[in-house]
């Protein structure tokens, strides 16, 4: 894992160098981002399947601009990637019919969300692969959605097995609340 990084870092170094001696990278916008993240072990996951814990959904995303005048925001709050292309059309002052129906919004601006979502459901590939490596798959073929706040995080799950974690005191989260805290769970439900 660690020399993928190393290698992304390296490709990534040169691409700018490239932009850079082509004399583009001042009229560029640069977006690195990743489609998920990655578990190392944690709770007990290698990979990046059967779960929707922030090892797989926190992901970078830098978005450099062209415009000197948005240089150095820093957005602290939720974001989705659905808010990618809102941020694009954005900066480039796009205007179409129907823009109004996009669900992401321009990060340009500092907005964040109140609530971000995410859902996970396995392949039937998956879990034979599972199977043909000696695994058991009957715990993972579930499907999974999630909801998450500044504070918190819900996990509804099709077999049942909720989960609820208080992000700002457990950020690892190690420690299910769905049976501590039924109101909290009900309302991210």
């Amino acid at each position: 894992y660690d020399a993928n990084v190393a290698y992304l870092d390296d490709c990534l170094g040169t691409f700018f160098d490239y932009l850079r001696q082509a004399g583009v990278l001042d009229c560029s916008m640069v977006i690195v981002t990743s489609d998920h993240g990655e578990n190392l072990g944690e709770h007990g996951l290698r990979d990046h399947q059967f779960c929707v814990y922030d090892t797989l959904l926190r992901v970078p995303l830098a978005i450099r601009f062209p415009d000197r005048h948005l240089r150095g925001i820093q957005v602290d709050g939720l974001v989705q990637t659905i808010d990618i292309f809102p941020t694009i059309a954005g900066v480039l002052g796009a205007d179409w019919e129907g823009q109004h129906l996009m669900q992401g919004q321009s990060l340009a601006g500092k907005q964040t969300r109140d609530f971000t979502v995410s859902e996970y459901s396995p392949t039937s590939r998956l879990l034979e692969l599972v199977q043909e490596r000696g695994g058991d798959p009957s715990g993972l073929n579930r499907e999974l959605k999630t909801v998450r706040t500044d504070r918190f995080k819900f996990i509804w799950a099709s077999d049942g097995t909720h989960e609820l974690y208080d992000i700002e005191q457990d950020p690892a989260e190690s420690v299910n609340l769905v049976n501590e805290q039924p109101q909290t769970a009900e309302r991210l439900q």
